[in-house]
């Protein structure tokens, strides 16, 4: 055998060697029995990858369980990984994340979740957050350019029946504007690990000291959510069906007219626009 043939022999064995260590795997609507692409796909802190068009994905055989999460079916957990798998579609027919601000009237009427808060009922219309991902909300100067930025406030909640959500850490950070696309930019303020400590609605984290000013553009008030290894568990079941057991924030439908836009991404991708406001806000010195 000639040392080309040798060359490609070995390429051709190991090629399928490889391929024989990988497994084709497609996720399907239950319903419709359509393929459904973009699922983002874990294993407890492995990212696997998304979905093709075909709903589509190739992993190792080694996966034991698969994490899958899309905006428009419920959070599943697949321990018994088949060539086939299927999701549930929300049967508020939840869209993706509208770009368009008028769109938001259709998001607000029929893609929201009921939350009971403090014994209130009160309308959180995101959902619930994920692990490794950040929620901005843009407060505007006004009045205060230049003044030094004294505490920052979070509501965090329970979230679809699940106790003690609203107690799960977190970090406080502050992003500067971009004044182009008026989404969040650079990390400005990283606080450490934080929490809720008490029975009070807000979590106040208090920055004085670090001297930080009021931008003229403004400034992002950003939550952020910690990694799998950050929690003790990492799932929980929920009314809504199994959800990862992280923090939410509290929202309200959003309101064209409120300067006080929101955005949320998972962590270093890209930001994008959500038809909520979510509550945080930032206080002033005096």
């Amino acid at each position: 055998m000639s040392i080309i043939r040798k060359i490609i022999y070995f390429i051709v064995m190991f090629s399928s060697a490889a391929y024989a260590q990988q497994k084709q795997i497609c996720f399907l609507d239950i319903i419709s029995n359509k393929a459904i692409d973009d699922i983002i796909l874990r294993e407890k802190e492995k990212f696997l990858g998304t979905t093709g068009a075909e709903g589509k994905i190739i992993i190792a055989n080694e996966v034991k369980e698969i994490y899958a999460s899309h905006i428009n079916y419920k959070d599943t957990l697949f321990t018994a990984i088949k060539d086939t798998l299927f999701l549930e579609p929300f049967q508020n027919g939840l869209k993706e994340v509208v770009i368009n601000v008028s769109d938001c009237d259709h998001y607000k009427k029929y893609g929201f979740v009921i939350n009971f808060i403090d014994n209130n009922l009160h309308l959180n219309p995101f959902g619930n957050f994920a692990h490794n991902t950040q929620a901005a909300t843009f407060i505007p100067a006004d009045e205060n350019v230049g003044k030094d930025i004294k505490i920052l406030k979070y509501w965090p909640i329970n979230f679809s029946g699940v106790k003690n959500l609203k107690y799960l850490p977190f970090k406080a950070l502050l992003y500067t504007v971009d004044t182009v696309t008026g989404m969040p930019k650079e990390k400005m303020y990283e606080s450490e690990i934080i929490k809720k400590e008490n029975r009070k609605r807000w979590v106040e984290k208090n920055i004085l000291q670090e001297h930080i000013v009021m931008p003229e553009e403004g400034i992002f008030i950003v939550f952020e959510v910690l990694g799998w290894k950050d929690y003790k568990q990492e799932f929980v079941q929920a009314k809504c069906g199994t959800i990862e057991a992280v923090p939410t924030l509290s929202a309200k439908y959003h309101d064209e007219n409120n300067p006080r836009k929101s955005y949320y991404r998972y962590k270093d991708n890209v930001w994008e626009f959500v038809c909520h406001h979510f509550m945080m806000d930032i206080e002033m010195d005096k």
